[in-house]
């Protein structure tokens, strides 16, 4: 299974801070994300998220709707502990192409922060990050 090519896992993060923003006042969005400091994706560096969104991709390769992976970023040299859950919650199947709805929940420093992502597969059997 391969990954399209993009820091994935900074495109899902990016992405999702865009959508939370883009839901709050403006008050918030002249603020620079700063509501964002210290929060679970702000812990992540290059190698926890290249690590996560792999095992993103795997889970929409190979769980069912409902089965929980557990993800945690030991071994990747960040000295601040992240874990995730990763839970596909709904697959759609057309004749081109199918697609998961997942949650992605990020763990760190006592917090927690949710993602919800939705990855369609390629022609080329990739896993892509698709807009909503």
């Amino acid at each position: 299974m391969e990954i399209a090519p993009m820091k994935p896992a900074r495109m899902l993060a990016l992405l999702c801070a865009a959508a939370a923003l883009s839901a709050v006042s403006p008050l918030y969005a002249q603020s620079n994300l700063g509501f964002l400091h210290d929060t679970p994706m702000t812990f992540l560096q290059d190698r926890d998220s290249d690590a996560l969104y792999q095992s993103v991709a795997n889970v929409a390769e190979h769980n069912r709707d409902g089965q929980t992976t557990r993800w945690s970023n030991e071994g990747t040299g960040n000295p601040v502990v992240v874990t995730a859950a990763i839970t596909p919650q709904k697959t759609v199947k057309t004749v081109t192409q199918t697609c998961r709805d997942l949650v992605v929940v990020l763990y760190s420093k006592g917090q927690k922060q949710a993602f919800y992502p939705n990855l369609c597969r390629t022609a080329d059997g990739k896993w892509q990050l698709t807009r909503r």
